[in-house]
């Protein structure tokens, strides 16, 4: 085969894209435009996505797969219209994974990249830009053909079909969440294929970030315990120690609270890639200044994680690092339990406290969610100057609103 250069690659795009463009142009209406800005990396600005985003603010029960599977089946109308569009993205053998996972992502952090926080919440408004983007993850799987997840994995595909993959960066972003969906589903050539990465001794195939996040995503705990292995078997590889430990939290609670337990009772906290991950999860410190990530900070951590009591008790002090890990714990299991806690605060609390309480509260990441709490203070304690500057970094769109108030 002839070297995977940039010429070759980009034809390999041009057929990708007219590939989805034959598919997308059984499309009509807003469906088809909608198509175009996903498939294009634009639809964060969709006005069809926004208004959808509110019905499931407004609706935190309703499952984002009943967007696409519309209750009253394939005799409605609509739901002609949302199957095609579904069969514009994803291949049809994967369409159940597709609509398992979305509905799954409630599980997870809704918090993305290096400034992610470890917030969840049972609602999925603060995922629906999420469930469309995994769209764009699923339409991959076109260009894989007869091939498998597992043919990937293992690196068992034609070599230029291997070799291009590999060479776009981006390709495999998010596929960690096709591999939590295999996995959860049953998929056993899927999961057998993760087994064998994570114990092979050939350089054939690797475990990379996805399949890691796909196992801390998934609920298969035979693999999580395979992590937790691999993790003190990494001795000096720091590499594989940071990133397991910097995806840990993008999983679930229990697949966090499994590594976790690992990490305080070996000591982990000593090497630097877990001070890095432990300053990602909780927002104390940065990437360059990883002093403040002690094992006392640690302990904290998992002692508010695991002791509700506790918690609360965190929250009556004047400490703000005790303070900001409490609200950290309870955002972990469900923000609206943090939020509710810092409206008490800002109501009951000190001075002191509602300051503390503002740090936290920079970092739920969901604009409507944060804005909660800001807009209390500025409009009951406006007058104090200090305190209301420590929650404008909040502000957004908001802002006029509040100001004409």
């Amino acid at each position: 085969m002839a070297e995977m250069n940039w010429e070759i690659r980009r034809q390999i795009s041009e057929k990708r894209t007219e590939a989805f463009e034959k598919r997308r142009q059984k499309l009509k209406g807003e469906e088809r435009e909608l198509a175009l800005a996903l498939h294009k990396g634009y639809f964060a600005g969709s006005e069809q996505l926004k208004k959808l985003q509110e019905e499931f603010y407004a609706h935190p029960d309703k499952k984002p797969s009943e967007w696409f599977v519309p209750q009253g089946g394939k005799k409605s109308g609509l739901s002609v219209v949302r199957q095609e569009f579904l069969n514009t993205f994803v291949p049809k053998d994967m369409q159940a994974s597709f609509l398992f996972i979305i509905d799954q992502l409630n599980q997870f952090p809704f918090s993305r990249g290096w400034g992610r926080r470890s917030v969840r919440t049972a609602g999925y408004g603060p995922q629906i830009y999420e469930v469309f983007s995994l769209l764009t993850v699923y339409e991959k799987l076109f260009y894989f053909g007869q091939y498998k997840l597992e043919d990937y994995i293992l690196g068992r595909m034609e070599e230029e079909k291997l070799s291009y993959i590999r060479s776009e960066y981006t390709f495999t972003v998010d596929f960690g969440y096709l591999y939590a969906a295999e996995i959860d589903r049953g998929n056993e050539a899927v999961i057998q294929a993760l087994k064998d990465v994570i114990y092979s001794e050939n350089n054939t195939s690797y475990l990379d970030r996805e399949m890691i996040r796909g196992i801390l995503r998934s609920d298969n705990r035979e693999l999580q315990e395979s992590l937790c292995k691999l993790l003190l078997a990494a001795q000096l590889q720091e590499g594989l120690r940071q990133a397991i430990c910097e995806s840990m939290d993008e999983g679930t609670t229990e697949a966090f609270l499994m590594l976790l337990q690992v990490i305080e009772e070996n000591n982990l906290i000593r090497f630097s890639s877990v001070q890095r991950a432990v300053s990602v999860w909780i927002g104390i410190g940065d990437s360059e200044h990883t002093e403040r990530i002690t094992g006392k900070l640690l302990a904290l951590m998992g002692q508010c994680l695991r002791d509700r009591d506790f918690t609360r008790k965190q929250l009556e002090t004047e400490d703000a690092i005790g303070i900001t890990v409490a609200l950290w714990a309870l955002g972990f299991y469900e923000v609206k339990d943090a939020i509710s806690s810092m409206k008490n605060l800002v109501d009951h609390g000190t001075r002191h406290q509602k300051l503390a309480v503002s740090y936290y509260n920079r970092t739920i990441y969901d604009e409507k969610l944060r804005s909660q709490v800001a807009e209390k203070v500025i409009l009951e304690y406006g007058e104090d100057l200090e305190l209301a500057a420590a929650y404008l970094p909040v502000f957004t769109q908001r802002t006029d609103k509040w100001l004409r108030t």
